[in-house]
């Protein structure tokens, strides 16, 4: 039973309590609470992907669908049912009406246990994954529910197919909980404009979740903005800026807000490093939450200290304000800067990655190092790669 406490506990947190009964599953408006058992009507296929046949549980609740509902272990719980057996593969889906594009926190209420580490979900809206696999910790045993795997995704504003996908199973869970956070802010107050130029350490205030994501915590460069936990440092790039972003892993993203000087074709660059040891670096760009390059493959710039223009050509930009997000889709790779113009007149290369300029030469591979060192002593000064006995060994590894 959901005591008169918990509910005052819901409402300060501004979302609407659970359901007493979602028998008609019928769209839920976010932010909200979402009772688990409350997925889409329509059967498998559909509403839900079970791996085995039948309602297992004791709930004697929606038997007709294979999702195992049972009746909640303890009785601090305020949801109506809990749903378990989770096995990796199996997904709910829950219809939601988004009333406002922006973003929210998406969370799920769960219960795990030793004897299964690592039980892991994530989260679909629309079929696209917006949250990469969350794992979630060990709660201390199935009666023991908590609030889990935080994640900060943007909504569209509509009516959107929001998909919980079990990545690794058990766990139980009774509700999802999706709130409002506040949106992020431009660094200088204004947004960036376009076309133009954007250094990369102005990435918008917000911090963790809102203004970017990082998966550890601390500034490794602490160079700029120190109570942020993106690594920032002092700048290697021949050509000028101030710092760069260095350390980039997978899943980790930026967001710049910008506004655009009007509607048309742009190509979308980053002025970036890269190194042979890491092979395959990789980053998209959303807009809106709309992914709209796809993953753009880095070429190895010859070391940490050759950046280059590496980019996508001919992206559609509506005019108005936007909030532009770089992801990483595969490390690593270091950022001076983001450069968004009008588009070339020129063909689209064929593959996914183009490298539309470059001013810099090749550095040789014995001038590298890792990214997070970037003034380790002994790095050679970036006029190595000039040398005659550089450029003789550069023809030697062709």
């Amino acid at each position: 039973m959901t005591t008169s406490r918990t509910r005052g506990l819901l409402a300060a947190a501004g979302v609407a309590l659970f359901a007493a009964a979602p028998n008609t599953y019928s769209a839920t408006t976010v932010p909200a609470i979402i009772q688990v058992a409350g997925f889409d009507s329509g059967g498998e296929g559909r509403g839900y992907h079970d791996t085995t046949v039948g309602n297992q549980g004791n709930a004697n609740y929606r038997s007709g669908d294979s999702v195992d509902i049972f009746v909640p272990d303890d009785a601090s719980n305020p949801a109506t049912y809990v749903v378990k057996n989770f096995v990796a593969g199996e997904w709910l889906a829950y219809t939601v009406n988004v009333p406002t594009t922006g973003y929210y926190n998406v969370e799920l209420r769960a219960a795990t246990n030793y004897d299964f580490p690592n039980s892991a979900y994530h989260i679909e809206v629309d079929g696209q994954n917006v949250t990469g696999s969350v794992v979630l910790a060990n709660t201390g045993g199935w009666t023991n529910y908590q609030w889990l795997g935080k994640k900060t995704i943007q909504l569209n504003a509509g009516t959107r197919v929001l998909k919980l996908v079990v990545d690794q199973h058990y766990f139980g869970s009774d509700a999802l909980r999706v709130t409002a956070v506040p949106a992020p802010t431009p660094y200088w107050g204004t947004p960036a404009a376009v076309p133009g130029t954007i250094q990369s350490e102005d990435f918008d205030r917000g911090g963790e979740g809102v203004g970017y994501h990082d998966n550890d915590a601390g500034n490794v460069g602490a160079q700029y903005r120190p109570t942020e936990d993106v690594d920032i440092a002092a700048s290697s790039d021949s050509q000028g800026g101030s710092y760069d972003i260095i350390n980039f892993q997978t899943g980790e993203w930026l967001a710049y807000t910008i506004n655009v000087a009007g509607t048309a074709d742009y190509d979308i660059e980053l002025r970036a490093s890269t190194n042979w040891d890491f092979p395959n670096s990789a980053f998209h760009i959303e807009v809106d939450g709309n992914d709209v390059t796809g993953s753009v493959l880095l070429p190895d710039t010859g070391g940490w200290l050759n950046y280059q223009w590496l980019g996508k050509r001919r992206v559609h930009l509506t005019a108005g304000q936007h909030v532009l997000k770089l992801f990483a889709d595969r490390p690593y790779f270091a950022l001076n800067s983001l450069r968004v113009s009008a588009a070339s007149t020129a063909p689209p290369p064929a593959s996914g990655a183009t490298r539309l300029f470059s001013s810099a030469c090749l550095v040789p591979r014995h001038c590298s190092r890792r990214p997070w060192t970037p003034r380790e002593p002994g790095w050679p000064a970036p006029s190595c790669c000039s040398s005659p006995a550089s450029r003789a060994r550069r023809r030697s590894l062709r």
